[in-house]
């Protein structure tokens, strides 16, 4: 990759490993730490002023941004107002050590629009990004897990990482918390400094800290298609369907009857599933109940 331009495509994104084992992390889903080989490696993406200053500009809406201190989400009442008020707040925030998180960061991002759609493409998975910017000590959430695979690239300072025992199996969004069990202690610490990268496989409960004066660092994540993500885009289609809309009325018929068209209107729709055309609108549909990006 040249220096100082942007990572295009999977085999950039996880240099020095390949985009084959890349693939073969995905599926084992064992948490990696890869050093990098230059501090400013991923800074054309997305550097600390060129975040601020998307922030200050108000192109961004405020449903995708979150603020934090101390752990704790500061109410986003304020964030509705996109002119001068919205930058002076969180000018203030950053000043007393909060943390910025950005949803949904390959829509307002173009080189992480680009990447996105590249690595999508290439691992046949739903791919997004976010951001987070941590002024001061510290870090946006406590512990916790998310229900996608994370490659968090880190852009500015650095950042403790520390993933617990204990990993929650398979989630996926919208599912309820798993709970930790509670004699599960911390499993590895990983400091990231410019230039690395790490891999967090879903389920695996972690913390941040920040060491140092500021961090920003970049996620990658990874939401694959499973038998729960496929249901959800067969629904999608059948909101459109007025058929599939009308209410079923078992007073008034016999249960048998209902039960019989029922099965038969889900069994037609499931039979006339592609799998190429369901991977193709798992890649490019957005994912729902996916409004907590990685950890700060």
């Amino acid at each position: 990759m040249p220096e100082n331009a942007a990572v295009t495509d999977l085999a950039e994104l996880v240099e020095p490993l390949s985009a084959g084992a890349f693939r073969a992390l995905l599926a084992s889903r064992q948490p990696l730490h890869q050093p990098g080989a230059g501090g400013d490696r991923y800074a054309a993406l997305l550097d600390w002023d060129a975040f601020i200053d998307l922030l200050h500009r108000g192109d961004v809406p405020h449903r995708d941004i979150r603020l934090y201190r101390n752990r704790v989400r500061v109410p986003p009442l304020f964030l509705r107002d996109a002119g001068p008020q919205r930058g002076e707040m969180i000018d203030r925030l950053l000043a007393a050590d909060a943390s910025i998180m950005l949803n949904r960061a390959e829509e307002h991002v173009a080189a992480l629009g680009r990447l996105c759609a590249a690595v999508a493409e290439q691992s046949g998975d739903h791919v997004s990004a976010a951001v987070v910017a941590t002024a001061g000590r510290g870090g946006a959430l406590d512990r916790h897990y998310d229900a996608y695979d994370i490659v968090v690239l880190q852009v500015d300072g650095a950042k403790r990482w520390t993933l617990y025992e204990d990993p929650a199996i398979n989630p996926v969004p919208g599912m309820p918390k798993v709970p930790a069990r509670q004699d599960a202690g911390p499993a590895t610490e990983y400091v990231l400094n410019p230039g690395d990268w790490l891999f967090v496989p879903a389920g695996y409960r972690h913390r941040c800290d920040t060491i140092g004066a500021r961090s920003l660092h970049l996620g990658i994540l990874f939401h694959p298609l499973t038998a729960v993500r496929a249901v959800e885009l067969i629904v999608q289609e059948m909101l459109l369907s007025t058929e599939d809309r009308a209410p079923l009325r078992v007073k008034s018929a016999t249960s048998e009857t209902v039960e019989a068209a029922l099965k038969q209107r889900l069994i037609a729709r499931i039979a006339a599933l592609s799998i190429d055309d369901l991977a193709r609108r798992h890649r490019t549909t957005g994912i729902q109940s996916t409004d907590n990006p990685t950890d700060g």
